[in-house]
């Protein structure tokens, strides 16, 4: 997880989230009002920093959600 690391880590998470928020922007924008018409209005026009913060949240709920994914405790007998 980048974001444990203090400030490299941010810088590297933030670029991440970015430049995976490009495509998912335009992709979404272009095909929720087709697909998705039943959403209500707000969800179908999603502004780029939004889709910024969503990619930047999501490891970090993951984490929180899962935090036996870093912790490598071995029991040996």
């Amino acid at each position: 997880m980048l974001n444990a690391i203090p400030l490299i880590g941010w810088i590297l998470s933030f670029i991440i989230a970015a430049s995976l928020s490009i495509p998912f922007y335009f992709l979404w924008n272009g095909l929720a009002p087709t697909y998705f018409y039943w959403l209500p209005k707000v969800y179908l026009d999603i502004p780029f920093w939004h889709c910024v913060g969503l990619f930047m949240l999501l490891p970090m709920v993951k984490f929180l959600i899962y935090p036996s994914t870093l912790s490598s405790s071995s029991s040996e007998a």
